[in-house]
Protein backbone atom coordinates (compact mmCIF):
# COMPACT_ATOMS: atom_id res chain seq x y z
CA UNK A 1 0.00 0.00 0.00
CA UNK A 2 1.06 3.48 -0.80
CA UNK A 3 0.46 6.72 1.64
CA UNK A 4 -0.17 9.94 -0.03
CA UNK A 5 -0.64 13.10 1.60
CA UNK A 6 -0.44 15.89 -1.64
CA UNK A 7 -1.33 13.28 -4.36
CA UNK A 8 -2.18 14.35 -7.88
CA UNK A 9 -3.87 12.26 -10.49
CA UNK A 10 -0.59 11.28 -12.11
CA UNK A 11 0.86 10.32 -8.83
CA UNK A 12 -2.40 8.03 -8.50
CA UNK A 13 -2.55 6.31 -11.98
CA UNK A 14 0.60 5.88 -12.49
CA UNK A 15 1.57 4.18 -8.69
CA UNK A 16 -1.51 1.54 -9.45
CA UNK A 17 -0.60 0.81 -12.68
CA UNK A 18 3.58 0.55 -11.15
CA UNK A 19 3.09 -1.42 -8.03
CA UNK A 20 -0.87 -2.71 -8.41
CA UNK A 21 -1.15 -1.37 -4.87
CA UNK A 22 -3.76 0.31 -2.70
CA UNK A 23 -3.51 3.78 -2.01
CA UNK A 24 -4.48 4.94 1.11
CA UNK A 25 -4.87 9.13 0.33
CA UNK A 26 -4.36 11.44 3.96
CA UNK A 27 -5.01 14.99 4.36
CA UNK A 28 -8.31 14.85 2.01
CA UNK A 29 -9.32 18.11 3.14
CA UNK A 30 -7.25 19.91 1.77
CA UNK A 31 -6.94 18.47 -1.88
CA UNK A 32 -10.10 16.74 -2.02
CA UNK A 33 -12.71 19.82 -2.84
CA UNK A 34 -10.69 21.83 -4.96
CA UNK A 35 -9.47 19.19 -7.44
CA UNK A 36 -11.69 18.07 -9.73
CA UNK A 37 -9.77 15.14 -12.04
CA UNK A 38 -7.81 13.79 -8.63
CA UNK A 39 -11.94 13.26 -7.60
CA UNK A 40 -12.57 11.73 -10.64
CA UNK A 41 -9.78 9.31 -10.57
CA UNK A 42 -10.64 8.37 -7.16
CA UNK A 43 -14.21 7.54 -7.61
CA UNK A 44 -13.56 5.40 -10.99
CA UNK A 45 -11.15 3.69 -8.89
CA UNK A 46 -14.03 1.72 -7.46
CA UNK A 47 -14.96 -0.07 -10.44
CA UNK A 48 -13.18 -2.56 -12.82
CA UNK A 49 -15.21 -1.77 -15.87
CA UNK A 50 -13.93 1.41 -17.54
CA UNK A 51 -11.68 2.56 -14.80
CA UNK A 52 -9.16 3.90 -17.02
CA UNK A 53 -7.13 7.03 -17.55
CA UNK A 54 -6.00 7.92 -21.32
CA UNK A 55 -2.89 9.89 -22.11
CA UNK A 56 -0.68 10.35 -24.62
CA UNK A 57 3.01 9.01 -24.17
CA UNK A 58 6.15 9.96 -26.01
CA UNK A 59 7.41 6.49 -26.92
CA UNK A 60 10.10 8.18 -29.23
CA UNK A 61 13.70 8.10 -28.84
CA UNK A 62 16.46 10.90 -28.71
CA UNK A 63 15.61 14.20 -30.53
CA UNK A 64 12.41 11.95 -32.10
CA UNK A 65 8.84 11.98 -30.68
CA UNK A 66 6.61 9.50 -30.94
CA UNK A 67 3.41 9.64 -29.47
CA UNK A 68 0.99 7.07 -28.42
CA UNK A 69 -1.91 6.75 -26.53
CA UNK A 70 -2.17 4.95 -23.26
CA UNK A 71 -4.38 3.37 -20.81
CA UNK A 72 -3.69 3.50 -17.20
CA UNK A 73 -5.94 1.11 -14.83
CA UNK A 74 -7.30 3.38 -11.73
CA UNK A 75 -8.66 0.37 -10.27
CA UNK A 76 -7.68 -0.31 -6.79
CA UNK A 77 -8.59 0.35 -3.61
CA UNK A 78 -8.19 3.80 -3.15
CA UNK A 79 -9.35 5.53 0.98
CA UNK A 80 -10.89 8.63 1.10
CA UNK A 81 -12.66 8.49 4.08
CA UNK A 82 -11.73 12.24 5.22
CA UNK A 83 -13.67 13.21 2.15
CA UNK A 84 -17.07 11.81 2.35
CA UNK A 85 -16.77 12.71 6.15
CA UNK A 86 -16.38 16.69 5.40
CA UNK A 87 -19.13 16.01 2.46
CA UNK A 88 -21.67 14.65 5.67
CA UNK A 89 -21.96 11.54 4.10
CA UNK A 90 -20.82 8.97 7.17
CA UNK A 91 -21.79 5.71 5.81
CA UNK A 92 -19.50 6.34 3.07
CA UNK A 93 -16.95 7.77 4.88
CA UNK A 94 -17.37 4.29 7.52
CA UNK A 95 -17.43 2.04 5.03
CA UNK A 96 -14.29 3.32 2.94
CA UNK A 97 -12.26 3.65 6.43
CA UNK A 98 -13.25 0.05 6.93
CA UNK A 99 -12.11 -1.09 3.84
CA UNK A 100 -8.85 1.14 4.03
CA UNK A 101 -8.68 -0.70 7.74
CA UNK A 102 -9.10 -3.93 6.31
CA UNK A 103 -6.33 -3.65 3.68
CA UNK A 104 -4.20 -2.17 5.81
CA UNK A 105 -4.02 -5.11 8.35
CA UNK A 106 -3.48 -7.49 5.83
CA UNK A 107 -0.96 -5.95 3.69
CA UNK A 108 0.45 -5.50 6.97
CA UNK A 109 0.31 -2.05 6.26
CA UNK A 110 1.06 0.23 10.32
CA UNK A 111 0.55 3.59 8.64
CA UNK A 112 -2.37 2.60 6.90
CA UNK A 113 -4.08 1.05 9.98
CA UNK A 114 -3.42 4.07 12.12
CA UNK A 115 -4.53 6.63 9.36
CA UNK A 116 -7.67 4.36 9.20
CA UNK A 117 -8.41 4.03 13.28
CA UNK A 118 -8.04 7.91 13.68
CA UNK A 119 -10.57 8.59 10.62
CA UNK A 120 -12.87 6.04 12.17
CA UNK A 121 -12.79 8.28 15.57
CA UNK A 122 -13.34 11.47 13.76
CA UNK A 123 -16.74 9.30 12.39
CA UNK A 124 -17.59 8.05 15.09
CA UNK A 125 -17.31 11.66 16.86
CA UNK A 126 -19.24 13.36 13.46
CA UNK A 127 -22.01 10.76 14.41
CA UNK A 128 -22.30 10.93 18.27
CA UNK A 129 -20.67 7.82 19.59
CA UNK A 130 -18.00 9.76 21.61
CA UNK A 131 -17.22 6.42 23.70
CA UNK A 132 -16.63 4.47 19.89
CA UNK A 133 -14.81 7.59 18.50
CA UNK A 134 -11.74 7.34 22.46
CA UNK A 135 -11.40 4.03 21.28
CA UNK A 136 -10.54 4.38 17.85
CA UNK A 137 -8.57 7.54 18.36
CA UNK A 138 -6.60 5.76 21.52
CA UNK A 139 -6.16 2.85 19.07
CA UNK A 140 -4.45 5.21 16.45
CA UNK A 141 -2.26 6.78 19.02
CA UNK A 142 -0.98 3.65 20.43
CA UNK A 143 -0.34 2.62 16.90
CA UNK A 144 1.59 5.69 15.48
CA UNK A 145 3.56 5.40 19.02
CA UNK A 146 5.03 1.81 18.60
CA UNK A 147 5.93 3.60 15.30
CA UNK A 148 7.23 6.21 16.36
CA UNK A 149 5.64 8.16 13.99
CA UNK A 150 5.98 11.64 16.28
CA UNK A 151 4.43 13.78 13.96
CA UNK A 152 1.03 11.44 13.36
CA UNK A 153 0.92 10.86 17.41
CA UNK A 154 0.96 15.05 17.35
CA UNK A 155 -2.46 14.79 15.36
CA UNK A 156 -3.79 11.98 17.01
CA UNK A 157 -3.28 13.88 20.30
CA UNK A 158 -5.04 17.06 18.80
CA UNK A 159 -7.77 15.03 17.63
CA UNK A 160 -7.67 13.86 21.13
CA UNK A 161 -8.26 17.31 22.42
CA UNK A 162 -10.87 18.53 20.06
CA UNK A 163 -13.20 14.60 21.61
CA UNK A 164 -12.54 15.80 25.12
CA UNK A 165 -13.59 19.37 24.57
CA UNK A 166 -17.01 17.56 23.14
CA UNK A 167 -17.33 15.35 26.63
CA UNK A 168 -16.71 18.82 28.30
CA UNK A 169 -13.73 17.13 29.90
CA UNK A 170 -11.37 20.31 30.03
CA UNK A 171 -8.75 18.82 31.97
CA UNK A 172 -8.12 15.89 29.35
CA UNK A 173 -8.71 18.79 26.31
CA UNK A 174 -5.85 20.55 28.10
CA UNK A 175 -3.30 17.90 28.73
CA UNK A 176 -3.95 16.38 24.72
CA UNK A 177 -3.83 20.01 23.42
CA UNK A 178 -0.07 20.93 25.37
CA UNK A 179 1.39 17.41 24.05
CA UNK A 180 0.20 18.26 20.55
CA UNK A 181 2.01 21.72 20.65
CA UNK A 182 4.86 20.38 22.32
CA UNK A 183 5.20 17.83 19.54
CA UNK A 184 4.74 20.25 16.87
CA UNK A 185 7.22 22.68 18.15
CA UNK A 186 9.78 20.04 18.65
CA UNK A 187 9.44 18.75 15.18
CA UNK A 188 9.28 22.36 14.03
CA UNK A 189 5.92 22.11 12.21
CA UNK A 190 5.45 25.49 12.48
CA UNK A 191 1.81 25.06 10.41
CA UNK A 192 0.52 22.55 13.07
CA UNK A 193 2.01 25.02 15.84
CA UNK A 194 -0.42 27.36 14.17
CA UNK A 195 -2.99 25.43 13.99
CA UNK A 196 -3.08 24.00 17.55
CA UNK A 197 -2.42 27.19 19.02
CA UNK A 198 -5.37 28.38 17.48
CA UNK A 199 -7.75 25.75 18.74
CA UNK A 200 -6.73 26.40 22.12
CA UNK A 201 -7.70 29.82 22.03
CA UNK A 202 -10.69 29.34 20.21
CA UNK A 203 -11.51 26.92 23.02
CA UNK A 204 -9.61 28.51 25.99
CA UNK A 205 -7.08 26.03 26.96
CA UNK A 206 -3.81 26.89 27.53
CA UNK A 207 -0.68 25.16 26.27
CA UNK A 208 1.43 24.97 30.04
CA UNK A 209 3.75 22.13 30.33
CA UNK A 210 2.46 18.75 30.79
CA UNK A 211 2.57 17.03 34.29
CA UNK A 212 3.20 13.98 32.96
CA UNK A 213 3.43 12.73 29.60
CA UNK A 214 0.46 10.92 27.51
CA UNK A 215 0.53 8.02 26.00
CA UNK A 216 2.81 8.25 22.50
CA UNK A 217 4.15 11.24 24.04
CA UNK A 218 7.77 12.83 23.41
Amino acid sequence: AEHMVSPTPANIFRTIEALNCACLLDEADVWYPRNEALREIVNAGFTVEGATVLRVEDVGRGAKRVLEPRRFSVFAPIAVAHAHLLGGDLDTARHLALQGLSIARETPYRTGTAWAQRTLGYIAQATGALAEAERHLNEALTTFAAMSARFEVGRTHLALAELAQHQSNREAATLYVTEAYHLFTTLHVPAYVQRTVQYASRCGLVCAAPAAPLAGGA
